[in-house]
């Protein structure tokens, strides 16, 4: 409908700029003037010469009806004519279309989201609705968020692939525009070092023994961050408004809102983690440095409890986030498989506070409050 209804606007869109030619422009006033003088005979030209500028209006307007509805729906740029004839004018709408993408972008991923989605079948605003996408990802936002926000009522690769269908261009599945988590984005992601080693059964005591010295700020980093993935899961599961969510639109809707701070927390812990396994040297068979006494002593099973918690709360998320992928055991549905699942995170983060508390009273004799 939204197809046909940019065709029929084509016409009048012709008559709008032949009027506005005519009547509007020098040229236009010119040829009404040539064309008087020849009906009352004043001059003698033949029809088609005194309706030069008249037809060179009629043929200005055509063209610019048809670049301008390329231009609207993303198929090409200004067109190097317009550009010449109406540059000041081309100007002006380049700056008001700018002011409008970055007041949207500044009502947040909600509002991106929801605009990109309406606007992507209209073929009017298609070349606006790209670079809407285009802006908020250099800002930051990532597409899967933004198609999250778009339509709560059904699953974001629907949407992204409505946005597809409708010829935007959006980043691949893979891609850090898409989902920048990038362990988070599939059921089974590919382990990094310190994750393969906490799925090992038969780590030596040795080896989990070792250590590595840390900055005392580098501790309470892993505190904050710690701190970060609790508080988004306690207020996605338990929301400060008190209402506790019951439907999976409920739930979805609270994930949502939480879901860049759990996440980001999540990658943060994931980069942390494997810089101080990387400083200690745990995948090579070296001799322990020597820690400075102003460094906190952080064992390898430290970091491998961490990580292993970090990758049962993202595994967890991912499955909220891919639902088709989840399997669900008999007698049960996909919802009620992913409830049963969200018992998980309470325990998970408990540990991950109870990894860090150890480490702190093996430093100072005390836990973090």
């Amino acid at each position: 409908m939204k197809r046909l209804m940019f065709l029929v606007d084509l016409p009048f869109r012709f008559v709008a700029a032949l009027l506005g030619f005519t009547f509007g422009g020098w040229i236009g006033r010119v040829g009404l003037i040539l064309i008087a003088l020849r009906f009352f005979h004043v001059i003698n030209w033949p029809w088609w010469a005194a309706a030069i500028p008249l037809i060179y209006g009629v043929l200005y307007c055509l063209y610019m009806t048809i670049d301008g509805a390329l231009y609207r729906a993303g198929l090409k740029g200004v067109g190097g004519y317009a550009r010449f004839t109406q540059e000041p004018l081309v100007e002006q709408e380049a700056q008001i279309e700018q002011s409008k993408i970055q007041q949207i972008i500044a009502e947040g991923p909600e509002r991106i989201g929801a605009t990109i989605d309406a606007w992507c079948d209209d073929l009017n605003r298609r070349r606006f609705t790209q670079a809407l996408v285009d802006a908020s990802l250099m800002e930051g936002y990532f597409l899967l968020q933004l198609a999250m926000f778009a339509n709560k009522k059904v699953n974001a690769q629907v949407t992204i692939k409505k946005w597809r269908d409708a010829g935007l261009k959006v980043p691949a599945e893979g891609t850090p525009e898409f989902f920048p988590y990038g362990d988070s984005q599939k059921a089974a992601p590919p382990q990094q070092p310190q994750q393969q080693r906490s799925e090992a059964t038969e780590v030596p005591q040795e080896e989990l023994d070792r250590e590595v010295g840390i900055k005392p700020d580098e501790l309470l980093g892993l505190f904050e961050i710690s701190s970060q993935i609790s508080s988004g899961i306690n207020d996605w599961l338990n929301p400060p408004s008190g209402v506790s969510p019951k439907t999976r639109g409920q739930v979805c809707e609270n994930l949502i809102a939480q879901l860049p701070k759990v996440l980001s927390g999540l990658k943060a812990l994931h980069d942390r983690i494997q810089e101080i396994w990387d400083r200690g040297g745990f995948d090579y068979k070296i001799t322990d440095p020597k820690i400075p006494d102003d460094e906190v002593r952080v064992k390898c099973s430290d970091l491998l409890s961490l990580a292993k918690v970090r990758s049962q709360i993202s595994n967890e998320l991912n499955k909220w986030m891919h639902p088709k992928e989840v399997v669900p055991k008999e007698g049960t549905d996909t919802f009620g498989q992913l409830i049963a699942g969200i018992e998980m995170f309470a325990p998970a983060t408990r540990s991950m506070t109870a990894t860090l508390n150890g480490i702190t009273e093996r430093n100072f004799g005390k836990t973090s409050k």
